[in-house]
């Protein structure tokens, strides 16, 4: 064999292994142990069943991302006590489309399953959706789905839901952001068109501020205007805000750390529960 073809599958070997190492680093490695924040809308109205949950989300800049794991995400509860999640997630500053769901365990923890690289995207407006039919959730970004079975047969449109008398926060829009230090990401997104699917399709129109372990240091504004939320970061992006009510960030819970986590098994962590916030440090996508 010549002396340029081995050294040509030497090259092809070796790219191979950088590129398994980089994929590998994505998916396993653990998120930075630094501040853990949420902030955005939760939804106050009366609770409904629903078979669809969307919006449009627009998201724009990448500053200050490099160093962070960023979720920008729809969440809410399905009817056999799954949290169903879509939206966009930053890996160290490279965006792509996120869903995620959970199953309870026999020991009553919740464990998460998600893929947090689903695809690459890019800034600007996408659609994104919730749909649910005979124990399916069908994961929609764009035109690209995906189906994974819950077990549920109706989302949960509330502000809360009670899970084996644990109360945790339904409906919601945020973000969440792991690893920043006092400086949030120059990232600001929208979600508008905020809307539900049952008999009939409806706007979802009453939110409220939500948040959890934020403060005024981090110079974050949530707006809420009909059925619009917008989230300004410090460094605001080339999103404007709506206009509307918008409401300084500022503390309300007792901060969580690592040191308040519960080792639930090898390869997820949860943080205690209260009746504001399911926690959960999301380290690789599948267990």
């Amino acid at each position: 064999m010549k002396s340029s073809t081995v050294l040509v599958i030497v090259i092809i070997i070796i790219a191979g292994l950088v590129a398994l190492t980089i994929y590998n680093d994505i998916n396993t490695k653990p998120p930075p142990t630094g501040s853990h924040a949420y902030i955005g809308a939760i939804y106050k109205g009366t609770r409904a069943d629903v078979n669809s949950i969307y919006a449009n989300l627009s998201i724009g800049g990448k500053n200050n991302l490099d160093s962070v794991v960023y979720y920008v995400v729809l969440s809410a509860w399905d009817s056999n006590n799954s949290y169903d999640q879509v939206g966009i997630a930053s890996l160290y500053g490279r965006l792509y489309s996120t869903y995620s769901y959970t199953v309870t365990l026999k020991n009553g923890s919740i464990k998460y399953i998600f893929d947090n690289h689903w695809f690459s995207v890019k800034e600007g407006e996408h659609q994104i959706e919730m749909s649910i039919s005979d124990g399916n959730v069908t994961f929609i970004f764009d035109k690209t789905s995906i189906t994974e079975f819950t077990g549920g047969d109706y989302f949960i449109e509330a502000t809360n839901i009670l899970i084996n008398s644990t109360s945790y926060s339904d409906l919601t829009v945020y973000e969440e952001i792991y690893g920043f230090n006092k400086t949030l990401p120059g990232l600001s997104f929208n979600f508008t068109n905020i809307g539900v699917k049952s008999v009939n399709l409806s706007q979802v129109r009453d939110w409220s501020f939500f948040e959890h372990n934020a403060s005024r240091d981090y110079s974050s504004t949530v707006h809420f205007y009909g059925n619009a939320v917008n989230i300004s970061n410090m460094m605001p992006a080339e999103i404007q805000n709506l206009g509307g009510s918008g409401v300084p960030t500022g503390p309300t819970l007792k901060n969580a750390t690592m040191e308040d986590s519960i080792l639930v098994n090898s390869s997820q962590w949860i943080f205690p529960l209260n009746w504001l916030c399911l926690l959960v440090l999301r380290i690789s996508p599948g267990f």
